[in-house]
């Protein structure tokens, strides 16, 4: 697999995972009416926008569609069957177990990460940009 096309892959699975985020989080304020399912669902929306809009950046950077993206969105979009990611039973009876706060918790953390990886990913982008152009005008 090229550099290329597990970028791609990469971009397509963190989108369907924000995503994912997005569904979660309003489900949970509908189900609880906790003001935590409104800001996972603003996390994810942010993730989903910004990695599209990378998304559609890389892709017109680098225009050739591999036949690798193409089954990943096929599998994204079979996997992304809201029935098959929903939690147990167990978990969704009461939203004061703290089962379902761990698991919320455990979603606003990795959340976190995601979008600060990938705020951290797109600055040193930004600052080698920079420095190129820097480079390119002193030579």
């Amino acid at each position: 697999m090229s550099l290329r096309a597990f970028h791609l892959f990469f971009i397509t699975v963190s989108g369907l995972l924000s995503l994912f985020l997005v569904v979660w989080g309003l489900y949970d304020f509908k189900t609880t009416g906790a003001g935590m399912g409104l800001g996972l669902s603003l996390l994810g929306t942010v993730g989903v926008v910004l990695l599209s809009v990378y998304f559609r950046w890389f892709r017109q950077k680098y225009p050739k569609l591999t036949p690798m993206l193409l089954a990943t969105l096929i599998l994204g979009l079979s996997v992304a069957e809201p029935r098959l990611a929903a939690a147990c039973s167990t978990c969704y009876l009461d939203p004061n177990n703290p089962l379902t706060k761990g698991a919320i918790m455990g979603v606003v953390v990795l959340g976190v990460i995601i979008v600060g990886v990938l705020i951290g990913i797109a600055y040193i982008g930004y600052s080698w940009h920079r420095r190129a152009k820097l480079l390119s005008t002193h030579l």
